[in-house]
């Protein structure tokens, strides 16, 4: 991380051992603390896992392709399916190496997974995604000039 100039060498060994006596991982100290801006720390991380970096608040996921997934299972395994094209599904994932949610959702989707590294704040963010039908819904029902008269 020092090469991107997030923190200085000094600074990043002293949160690493400082997480190492809590037991709490480096990267939720630093986000604890604000310590880095979560999109050049989410670069720094996918790069160092060699995974394409994603951040769900810059791009527009498509409702179809948000729906293939369904909410419950985008919250508990931290991922969101973003794009859908030629190549496959495209995943934001918290855990790129979740060989097995892979798997499970390329079974169920029939298109290959290409999966992208997203921070846990930036999916946490992105959940508010799958809110947008609801609200419109309610919008729809609470609006009486948007809705259509019954003869």
């Amino acid at each position: 991380m020092e090469e991107s100039g997030i923190l200085e060498k000094v600074q990043l060994e002293d949160l690493f051992n400082e997480a190492e006596r809590k037991k709490q991982s480096l990267y939720d100290l630093i986000v604890s603390r604000d310590l880095a801006q979560d999109f050049y720390l989410g670069k720094v991380l996918a790069d160092g896992l060699g995974y394409p970096f994603v951040s769900l608040s810059r791009v527009t996921v498509p409702d179809e392709v948000l729906q293939v997934i369904p909410e419950i299972v985008s919250k508990k395994q931290k991922i969101i399916a973003f794009a859908l094209d030629n190549e496959g599904l495209k995943l934001a994932m918290a855990n790129p190496d979740n060989d097995e949610i892979k798997e499970f959702i390329e079974k169920k989707v029939g298109a290959d997974i290409i999966p992208y590294f997203a921070t846990e704040r930036d999916l946490s963010n992105a959940l508010v995604l799958y809110r947008k039908d609801v609200s419109k819904t309610l919008e729809d029902i609470l609006n009486p000039q948007r809705m259509v008269a019954i003869k």
